[in-house]
């Protein structure tokens, strides 16, 4: 398997583990078993704790990234005008 394709699988593990568990509960051990691979893989590809965490958080980073930047990209949705009744929705605010 790829490298990068790993690390990355990796990475949505300890995403994934973070999420039900907090952050400051991910364990190594946590990530290899919610990845379906081994503790020494994880290991293999990040020597320690905080190299993961760095990787995860760059990931999710990344990835927030791209779908912030997808959806400025595309047209906005068109929503039709409401229709009040040719009343102000502000107007019972106005009687207050």
């Amino acid at each position: 398997m790829d490298h990068e394709v790993r690390r990355t699988q990796i990475a949505e593990a300890l995403i994934r583990v973070a999420g039900r568990r907090g952050l400051h509960a991910v364990g190594m051990r946590d990530v290899a078993a919610e990845a379906g691979v081994s503790l020494r893989l994880v290991q293999y590809y990040f020597q320690t704790k905080e190299k993961l965490l760095f990787y995860g958080l760059q990931h999710l980073t990344d990835h927030f990234t791209a779908r912030v930047g997808a959806r400025t990209r595309s047209p906005a949705p068109s929503v039709p005008p409401r229709h009040s009744g040719g009343r102000s929705s502000l107007t019972p605010l106005a009687r207050a």
